[in-house]
C-alpha cells in the first residue's frame, strides 16, 4: 500500500454545533491550532502528564469534551478512554484508581448519591464544566474524594476562560479579559480572537464574578428580572431539590419547572400544590415581586449530559403529562408509586391532593392491558366502590382478577382504596 503523510501547519478549521440552550444550535468556527495552544496551557497550568490517564463522561462531540477527553491528552502522549461513561454505574464499574475523570455536574450529582458512590476516592481529578459546579455539590464530592476538583469555566465560542479549584473563579494566564458597557464579559486569548459574551460579570484581579447571562436577563414592566438570579434564590428554599425558569410559551411570563425536595414533598401532601406555590411566591417577593406566575412540578429538570437544558427540553417538560409507572409483581398484582409530579394533582383538588376516581380506573385500565385485557369491550361496570383516599408518596398494590368475561378488580396501599367489577 502507498504511504501517506498526514501535514499539518495548523491553519486547518473544523466546526462544532452549540448545544441549542438558549435558541436554534449555531455552527462554531474553530482552528487546530488554537486546540493545540489550548491544550498545551491547560498541561501546564493543571500540572498534567503523560503517565496521566483520562475517563469521561461527556462526548468528544462537544467543546469540553473536545479539549480534555482528545487534544489533552493527545498533547501529553497520555491515555484516553474513547468510551462516554455517562453513567455512574458505568463508571463506577471502572478502576479509577488515580485517573482522572471528565464530566458535568449533571453526571456528578448522580454519581454522588449512588449507593457505591466511595470508589471515586482515589480519583486524582475531577474536571467539570457544561454549567457552574455548585459549592453544595463540591462539598458532598469532597466528603467521598481527595481528588483535585477543577470547574472549569468557558463556552464552545472562547474556548476555556478560567476554572475554579475551590476558591474563586480565575482566568487562565493566557486569557485578556474586559468588561464592556452593559457590563458583559469580554475575551481574548491565544486560542480565541475576541469575543462578546452574554454573560454579565466583574473583573478583581485575576478572578472573576460571574452574575448570570444578559440573554437571561428578561424586561418586564421597565423592570430588568435575571433568571439565574431567581433560580438562585429558589434553590435555597427547603421546599426545591432543583428548579429551571424560561418563557411561559403561550404568555409574556415567567414558567418555573421545579422538582420538590421531600421535605417540599410532605408540604405537598399536606397542602396540595396551593401551598407550595403560595409559599413560594411569598419567598420571592421581596427580591422579585410577582414576574414568576407559573409553576410546572416536574419529576426532574430534562438536563442534557453537559449539563445543559435545551429550549425543546424545557418546553417538553412543562407540555409533559406524567403518570406511575406499574410494575407487575404477580400474574394477577401491579405495584406503583404516586408522585407529587403526576399531572391530575395540577388541577384537581388543589389544597389537598388525591388521585381523582377517573384516575383509579384508568389505573385499571393500563394494568388490564399489560395482561390483554381490553377494557373498551365493557359492556357495563356492575360496582364500584371507593372507601378511602390514595395521596401523594402512597405505594399502592393494584389485583385484577379475569373469570370468563367478568373482571374484578381492587386498588390498597396500607387500607383497601377501590374496588369493582366490570362485565366485557
Amino acid at each position: 500500500l502507498e504511504k501517506f503523510e498526514l501535514n499539518l501547519d495548523g491553519s486547518e478549521i473544523f466546526y462544532l454545533k452549540t448545544s441549542g440552550s438558549t435558541g436554534k444550535p449555531k455552527n462554531i468556527q474553530k482552528r487546530l491550532i488554537e486546540m493545540v495552544l489550548e491544550a498545551r496551557h491547560l498541561a501546564k497550568a493543571l500540572n498534567l502528564s503523560k503517565d496521566d490517564e483520562f475517563l469521561a463522561s461527556v462526548t468528544h462531540q462537544n467543546m469540553f469534551g473536545l479539549t480534555f477527553k482528545f487534544f489533552v491528552p493527545l498533547n501529553l502522549s497520555a491515555k484516553s478512554d474513547e468510551r462516554e461513561l455517562n453513567y455512574p454505574e458505568i463508571i463506577l464499574d471502572e478502576n479509577l484508581q488515580n485517573k482522572i475523570l471528565i464530566s458535568s455536574p449533571t453526571v456528578l450529582n448522580a454519581l454522588y448519591q449512588h449507593k457505591n458512590a466511595v470508589k471515586i476516592a482515589n480519583l486524582k481529578m475531577i474536571i467539570s464544566a457544561g454549567a457552574k459546579l455548585s459549592q453544595d455539590l463540591r462539598v458532598q464530592l469532597n466528603k467521598i474524594t481527595n481528588a483535585k476538583i477543577v470547574d472549569i469555566y468557558g463556552s464552545s465560542e472562547t474556548g476555556v476562560v478560567g476554572a475554579n479549584l475551590g476558591d474563586a473563579l480565575k482566568k487562565f494566564a493566557p486569557v485578556n479579559l474586559q468588561i464592556g458597557q452593559k457590563g458583559e464579559l469580554i475575551i481574548a486569548s491565544p486560542w480565541c480572537e475576541k469575543f462578546i459574551s452574554s454573560d454579565s460579570a466583574e473583573l478583581n484581579g485575576d478572578e472573576i464574578v460571574l452574575h448570570g447571562r444578559l440573554d437571561r436577563i428578561i424586561k418586564f414592566s421597565e423592570n430588568r428580572v435575571n433568571l439565574d438570579a431567581i433560580e438562585e434564590k429558589l434553590n435555597k428554599n427547603n421546599l426545591i431539590k432543583d428548579c429551571k425558569l424560561g418563557l411561559h410559551p403561550k404568555f409574556e411570563r415567567i414558567l418555573a419547572l421545579i422538582v420538590l425536595s421531600e421535605f417540599g414533598e410532605n408540604e405537598f401532601r399536606k397542602g396540595g400544590k396551593k401551598a407550595i406555590v403560595g409559599e413560594l411566591k411569598e419567598y420571592l417577593k421581596n427580591d422579585f415581586g410577582s414576574v414568576v406566575r407559573y409553576f410546572k412540578i416536574v419529576s426532574k429538570i430534562p438536563y442534557s449530559s453537559g449539563s445543559k437544558v435545551k429550549k425543546d427540553d424545557f418546553l417538553t417538560a412543562y407540555e409533559s403529562y406524567e403518570m406511575p409507572e406499574f410494575t407487575q409483581i404477580s400474574q394477577n398484582e401491579f405495584r406503583a408509586k404516586i408522585s407529587v409530579s403526576d399531572f391530575y394533582f395540577d388541577g384537581h383538588f388543589a389544597n389537598f391532593p388525591v388521585v381523582p376516581g377517573f384516575m383509579q380506573f384508568k389505573f385499571v385500565g393500563i394494568c388490564a392491558e399489560k395482561l390483554g385485557i381490553n377494557l373498551k369491550n365493557i359492556s357495563h361496570i356492575s360496582s364500584i366502590k371507593f372507601m378511602h383516599f390514595i395521596r401523594p408518596n402512597d405505594e399502592i398494590r393494584l389485583f385484577i382478577e379475569q373469570n370468563g368475561n367478568k373482571i374484578s378488580f381492587k386498588i390498597q396501599t396500607e387500607k383497601e382504596c377501590c374496588n369493582g367489577k366490570i362485565s366485557l
